[in-house]
């Protein structure tokens, strides 16, 4: 016994259509096939990814960039420090570049003064008609040394001469600080702790009567004379430091 497939009436096994509703009967074995369910698939597996050269190089191309990296960084950082405290430096990035300090030298360098001084004095056919020459030296004179000449003027006047040769001093010294023209140079100039003082003074009541000298409270010429025109007792200290000095006194001829 058949039924029919959309109103379920009972219809004749070889029968085509339903005489109830007129649908097409269909074989059962074309229905049971239409309703089996569809043959579940399993998705395939796909084998593991393989470590692959392309991925060996990658690493490598990694560790290198590290190292280089860290060979550029000790290259800033160390090269200053090997450099030490030259005029040139290194400037990290980040940093302001800073303008090297000029450096002198603590005691300037004294220059030696020799056992002969050049520059003394001599008598031309004036002084040696006029005058007598009662006193003549050449000396060195350092740390305030005194020489003392007394002299009781009866025939004026009293002429005193005197010539000194400052010691140089010489010293290196940083110029052009900061640019392309920068350097040392080294200057030689007197040194500015010379000096040399003559006074007359009255041996009697101890007043000066005249002063002459160089640098400290004088000038800075090196060769001069003055002369006292009033007889009397009188003492000529001379001193000085850090000069050699020629002097001479003379009076009137008696």
């Amino acid at each position: 016994m058949s039924f029919c497939t959309s109103c379920g009436m009972e219809v004749e096994p070889d029968q085509k259509f339903c005489e109830h509703c007129g649908a097409l009967q269909e074989p059962a074995e074309s229905i049971l096939t239409d309703l089996q369910p569809a043959p579940i698939q399993t998705p395939a597996v796909l084998p593991p990814p393989t470590t692959s050269g392309t991925s060996k190089n990658t690493f490598m191309i990694i560790g290198i960039v590290a190292v280089l990296a860290v060979i550029v960084a000790l290259y800033f950082v160390g090269l200053p420090l090997m450099k030490g405290n030259g005029h040139s430096s290194t400037t990290l990035p980040g940093q302001l570049s800073q303008t090297p300090t000029p450096v002198y030298r603590s005691t300037p360098v004294v220059t030696p003064s020799t056992t002969a001084i050049s520059g003394s004095l001599t008598l031309d056919a004036r002084y040696s008609e006029m005058y007598q020459t009662i006193y003549s030296k050449q000396r060195t004179f350092d740390y305030g040394a005194t020489e003392i000449f007394t002299h009781d003027l009866k025939h004026p006047p009293l002429l005193i001469r005197f010539n000194v040769i400052p010691k140089m001093v010489t010293r290196e010294k940083l110029v052009g600080i900061g640019t392309t023209q920068e350097r040392m140079v080294t200057q030689t100039y007197a040194d500015p702790n010379a000096w040399f003082e003559v006074k007359v003074i009255d041996a009697d009541t101890g007043a000066v009567v005249d002063s002459q000298g160089f640098n400290k409270d004088y000038g800075v010429v090196t060769n001069q004379e003055f002369a006292v025109r009033t007889m009397g007792n009188y003492r000529i200290e001379m001193a000085g430091n850090g000069v050699d000095a020629s002097i001479q006194i003379l009076t009137g001829i008696s």
